[in-house]
């Protein structure tokens, strides 16, 4: 019964080192893993921050004069369709006003 509880003592060893050992060949491929996407990723958001930078230039850089007149242009037609809806409240109203009264 020594000898299998001597045996068993062994195995449970040598299965602990074993485990010890993939453990830290697991941890040291994690922290490669993790360092190549943290750089992966520090390198995507430098890019991002690129862009997002170059589409801030192009937009300073357009005239501002352009979007002062499509402005203008919007605002021109909102007054159209107000000043089209008043006159329609109105003549309503007036017509309705003599109907009943």
């Amino acid at each position: 019964m020594d000898w299998f509880n001597q045996v068993d003592a062994t195995y449970r060893n040598d299965l602990r080192e074993l485990n010890e050992q993939n453990f830290l060949r697991f941890d040291s491929k994690l922290e490669q893993r993790l360092t190549e996407f943290e750089s992966r990723v520090d390198k995507k958001i430098a890019e991002l921050r690129d862009d997002f930078r170059n589409q801030i230039a192009q937009l300073r850089s357009t005239d501002l004069a352009d979007i002062r007149i499509e402005i203008r242009t919007a605002e021109n037609r909102l007054l159209r369709w107000m000043f089209a809806s008043w006159v329609t409240t109105i003549g309503t109203m007036v017509a309705l006003l003599r109907l009943w009264g």
